[in-house]
């Protein structure tokens, strides 16, 4: 009975599988006719073109997170002392923009 069954199934994914096969070869040829080979050819071109431009990107991203990191190993000091200088400029704006809030807070409350 188990075995009937599993043949069933089997005999059923085979049809499923041809059928969506043949449905995706006909929405090919239909999509090449509609939109003329020259432009499924370009969107082919821009599609992998895009493809490299982000393999692209993401290698200059390892490139840069691997530098990053074999500067900070080299020079620790100087990036304590960036990351400090960075962190009281930030804030130093920010508290510059809360006491001019307040001033302007202040005024108008007058």
């Amino acid at each position: 009975m188990a075995t009937a069954i599993n043949e069933r199934v089997r005999e059923a994914s085979a049809a499923v599988r041809e059928s969506t096969v043949a449905a995706c070869r006909q929405a090919a040829t239909m999509s090449r006719e509609a939109l003329g080979e020259d432009t499924v050819e370009n969107l082919s071109y821009v599609a992998d073109n895009t493809a490299r431009k982000v393999r692209h990107g993401l290698q200059m991203v390892d490139d840069c997170r691997s530098e990053t990191a074999h500067r900070l190993r080299r020079q620790p000091f100087v990036a304590v002392g960036l990351t400090l200088a960075l962190g009281l400029a930030i804030g130093v704006v920010i508290g510059r923009l809360g006491v001019k809030r307040q001033l302007i807070a202040a005024f108008r409350d007058e």
